[in-house]
């Protein structure tokens, strides 16, 4: 009480204590903030205790957990890569159970993963209409064998996926209401046969590591099956057919006309780009106007990696010889640039060295050349930046009249879907059989990127033959193969003496003199003090 009177009174009488009154509403000037939880009245009320105790335990002891287990348990079914742990268990036993998975094995495998079961899945649907529409389809197909039972790839679910998957190899038209299907299951295959390809990189691992005989190994064949599957996929092209058909308005009715003409026979996507304006426009010549400005737009975007391999011996004196057991390094360099820019500049350099006959024929040559490159600056911004290459849809019967949009859809291939441009690099032994390195899944290659694949290297000295395959993952026909020598000697014998070893030696002596010298010091000093 004396305190607030003695503040009453100098707020009174002092100058000072009253502006700070009028102004902080403190005589002793501005105090330390506090800050209070306002409650509802009703909470704090006696009365309600009991409701707000059976609010609080209902929130925090009932939903809170149930909440969070529910997370657990969606969360703890997917790996890493969000793919279901139940999905590579199937797919590590069928891979390990057959060693050489030919195509029509890996899609029947492909086609038993349980994002396809709505049991598992609830964005796969299986409706009553299945029943009579997949049967037909089945029979549309045909070499689908339903007599071999072999859960889960035998069950209704697998089934359908594997069907509408072959539809869409095959380029069939299915019906609307499997329409949706099928592109829920174009959507989930690039992630599962990556999925896949780590099974098998690791069941490879696993047999290297085991000294038992009866772990065997999947098949190098297996895992390319797997890498060109995807590119089948992307492109809904079956396994042998030309790359060419990845081409807008290019179909097996006029394939022909290209790869079995009497003059260029052209058989891949490199051949028929690297050819000159005016030939592509007469081998072409089928294709009205507008078609043939499509198939340049999307032909002029097509990758063309160029891959530089160097092979070395990190953290070694000598780090070009290789020897026996020692860590390889082999550092891929990848140079990424559309087809229209490679070929542009090797036409003008051809162009260059010889002079034309006439200056009207090299006008129109300049004209047409300049009408591809025009044609080719917006997908050479689009191939730079995104680099999507999208899910390609069998062709349908298209009316005669269409818009600007929907041609240029069908000339990108569109099927409501993007698929990123992704690659694999890996090195194996083609004569043996065997992977050497396990792949590389490059995911960001835009301009130019390195990579280091490391391996070791054998256990025995000489010369040895391997390939370094660099394959995508979108693309049919682009893959890259570069031979790779590797000439191994002998270990060289460890070193009795080194240099570094002797002027480690001589400190070491150094440090005991000077620690002997100490020694004797101090019992020098001892012995002073004691006939003191």
């Amino acid at each position: 009480m004396f305190m607030r009177i003695a503040k009453a009174y100098a707020a009174l009488t002092d100058e000072e204590s009253r502006k700070n009154w009028e102004e902080f509403g403190n005589p002793d000037g501005p105090q330390a903030t506090s800050f209070g939880i306002a409650l509802p009245a009703w909470i704090v009320d006696q009365k309600n205790s009991i409701l707000v105790l059976l609010v609080y335990g209902l929130a925090f002891m009932v939903i809170l957990p149930v909440v969070v287990g529910s997370w657990w348990y969606r969360s703890i079914r997917y790996s890493g890569d969000q793919i279901l742990i139940r999905t590579t268990q199937i797919y590590t036993y069928f891979v390990y159970k057959t060693r050489n998975m030919d195509m029509k094995r890996l899609i029947m495998v492909l086609a038993g993963a349980s994002e396809f079961d709505p049991q598992y899945n609830k964005d796969a649907t299986s409706r009553p209409v299945d029943n009579i529409q997949i049967p037909q389809l089945i029979r549309e197909i045909g070499s689908i064998n339903l007599k071999k039972n072999e859960p889960p790839l035998t069950c209704p679910y697998s089934l359908k996926a594997r069907v509408l998957l072959l539809a869409h190899l095959a380029r069939m038209k299915v019906p609307d209401t499997l329409e949706q299907d099928q592109q829920f299951i174009l959507k989930k295959c690039p992630a599962l046969l990556q999925e896949m390809v780590n099974v098998i990189c690791q069941l490879i691992i696993m047999a290297r590591s085991r000294e038992e005989r009866e772990f065997r190994a999947p098949s190098l064949g297996s895992l390319e099956n797997c890498m060109k599957l995807s590119q089948m996929t992307v492109q809904g092209l079956q396994q042998f057919k030309s790359p060419l058909l990845q081409l807008p308005h290019i179909e097996e009715d006029n394939l022909r006309r290209v790869s079995n003409h009497k003059k260029y026979k052209i058989k891949t996507i490199q051949d028929l780009v690297s050819l000159k304006a005016s030939d592509r426009h007469n081998l072409l010549h089928f294709l009205e106007d507008e078609k043939y400005e499509d198939v340049m737009a999307v032909l002029g975007s097509f990758p063309h990696i160029t891959m530089d391999i160097k092979s070395q011996v990190l953290d070694d004196e000598d780090s070009n010889n290789i020897t026996v057991g020692s860590l390889v390094t082999v550092l891929v360099t990848l140079t990424r640039q559309t087809m229209a820019e490679v070929f542009e500049k090797e036409q003008s350099t051809c162009s260059a060295e010889e002079q034309p006959a006439e200056d009207g024929q090299g006008d129109a040559n300049k004209v047409k050349n300049k009408g591809w490159q025009q044609k080719n600056k917006g997908t050479k911004k689009t191939s730079k930046s995104k680099k999507k290459k999208l899910l390609k849809k069998k062709p349908a019967p298209a009316p005669l009249q269409q818009t600007k949009q929907q041609k240029q859809k069908q000339a990108n291939g569109v099927a409501g879907s993007e698929k990123q441009e992704w690659w694999w690099l890996y090195i194996a032994d083609r004569k043996e059989q065997t992977l050497i390195s396990m792949p590389y899944h490059v995911c960001t290659l835009k301009d130019r990127e390195e990579v280091e694949l490391k391996f070791p290297a054998p256990g025995k000295p000489g010369n040895y033959q391997y390939t370094v395959y660099l394959r995508s993952d979108s693309y049919m026909g682009l893959d890259q193969i570069k031979p790779l020598k590797l000439e191994v000697h002998e270990a060289k014998p460890v070193p009795e003496n080194h240099p570094q070893w002797e002027a480690a030696t001589e400190g070491d002596e150094d440090q005991e003199d000077s620690e002997g010298f100490e020694d004797s010091f101090e019992e020098e000093e001892e012995e002073e003090e004691e006939d003191d």
